[in-house]
């Protein structure tokens, strides 16, 4: 008993030796305000900018419990927290209700997809649009038009890296180089495990003896400029260097003694 409210998200499925059970745990303290993301200063600051722009495409990326959500709605409640502005929500599922947000879930059984809810959720004026993610071209069509008319949108998308979230996005649409005129930054995320600051050392009953407890993202961030806009053909624009690569993150995060140099390179083997 942690005294805590949550939501328990439960899967199962049958198997040889019996029924597998998975319980995915959401505690109503869990969520972190942006400044406890644990990004690096400069990609705070690169991120706080972006905000401010309500239009064009803001896109993450990374494995399934990479943070994504976490991250997106921290980034929501650092909008309402600066501003008060309209923002509609379509996710599978909702993970957490915020307060002052219109979220929406979609329904595959009676046929409500991302794109479906989109067509109607633009006509609700929002200035700000979270979908859940990019799956098919006309969620991509959708995310696109949304984005050239004065709403910003933030969304996820499967890829490996920056680069691939444009490959990706390229592929599900007729106008590649629409896709290099929204898209305004790119994050790339994974969670590494944090070194216990109660202890650092075996034997803490707050880590239970590991020396880590808590998580922390490993990233790369790729922000396009309005020159790179105008001046870059799409299948150019897949070959840009991040502007904050993993390399940078692995530094920072070693120097502010946040993880350990093998936590690391489990996601980097």
């Amino acid at each position: 008993d942690v005294g805590l409210a949550s939501d328990i998200r439960v899967s199962t499925y049958p198997a040889v030796t019996g029924e597998k059970l998975v319980m995915r745990l959401f505690y109503e303290g869990d969520q972190l305000a942006f400044d406890q993301l644990g990004f690096p200063p400069e990609v705070q600051d690169v991120l706080e900018k972006q905000l401010a722009i309500r239009s064009g495409m803001i896109l993450l990326t990374g494995p399934a419990g990479s943070g994504k959500t976490t991250t997106i709605y921290a980034l929501l409640q650092r909008l309402l927290d600066k501003d008060t502005c309209h923002i509609i929500t379509v996710e599978d599922p909702v993970e957490r209700v915020l307060s002052g947000i219109m979220q929406t879930e979609i329904d595959l059984e009676r046929g409500l997809t991302f794109a479906k809810a989109l067509k109607h959720l633009l006509r609700q004026d929002p200035q700000v649009l979270v979908i859940g993610e990019i799956r098919d071209e006309e969620t991509a069509a959708m995310a696109l038009r949304a984005s050239m008319t004065g709403h910003l949108v933030i969304a996820t998308l499967h890829a490996g890296s920056c680069r691939g979230v444009v490959e990706r996005l390229n592929a599900l649409t007729d106008d590649p180089n629409l896709v290099a005129g929204q898209i305004r930054l790119i994050l790339n995320q994974r969670l590494v495990r944090r070194v216990c600051s109660d202890c650092s050392n075996k034997g803490c009953q707050e880590c239970l003896g590991s020396g880590l407890k808590g998580r922390v993202p490993y990233l790369e961030m790729l922000q396009l400029s309005k020159l790179d806009h105008e001046s870059m053909e799409a299948k150019r624009l897949a070959k840009l260097d991040p502007s904050f690569s993993f390399e940078q993150s692995r530094k920072y995060l070693l120097s502010q003694m946040l993880t350990k140099e093998t936590e690391i390179n489990r996601h980097t083997a």
